[in-house]
């Protein structure tokens, strides 16, 4: 991409629209912030008071990786990081539920972590031993998405295009 307008973002499934290559960076410098803020990358699932093991969610690594390929003018980690938040294989950490986990952080930091890996598989790296981890991690995700009144606020973009 030459033109600075030919940069886009449209993940209208998580209500994010981002045009231009500069305002595309800042947009990916706010989500690694917002990641900084939830707290480490790795920590332990711990639910109803039992630890399952720890589990890693790489996404400062993944958003720094698409950073610097755009900085070389290239563009396939950005399609794929658009795909991927499209199909909700990606948190995106500036849509509705973004902003809901960085509320939940400030009562139960450990929630806001296991519910941003949750919707974030992508990203997410079991760590030796932590099987179950895994395992309330898909189980959980599998709740979350069935029911789709989870995500409807989400795509506000569409919601608001059909309003009009």
């Amino acid at each position: 991409m030459t033109d600075e307008n030919d940069w886009l973002i449209d993940i209208p499934t998580q209500g994010i629209k981002v045009r231009g290559k500069q305002d595309i960076l800042k947009f990916f410098s706010d989500e690694i912030v917002f990641f900084k803020n939830l707290g480490p990358s790795q920590f332990s699932v711990e639910f109803l008071g039992n630890n399952y093991g720890a589990v890693t969610l790489d996404a400062i690594q993944e958003l720094t990786k698409i950073t610097d390929e755009m900085k070389k003018d290239k563009v396939a980690a950005l399609r794929q990081y658009i795909e991927d938040a499209s199909a909700y294989a990606v948190l995106v950490g500036a849509s509705p539920m973004g902003k809901r986990i960085a509320m939940m952080k400030s009562r139960d930091a450990n929630a806001a972590l296991l519910t941003a890996s949750i919707l974030a598989p992508k990203w997410l790296a079991i760590n030796s031993g932590a099987s179950l981890a895994g395992q309330i991690i898909v189980l959980f995700r599998a709740l979350a998405f069935a029911n789709p009144a989870n995500f409807g606020f989400d795509n506000l973009i569409s919601a608001s295009q059909a309003t009009r």
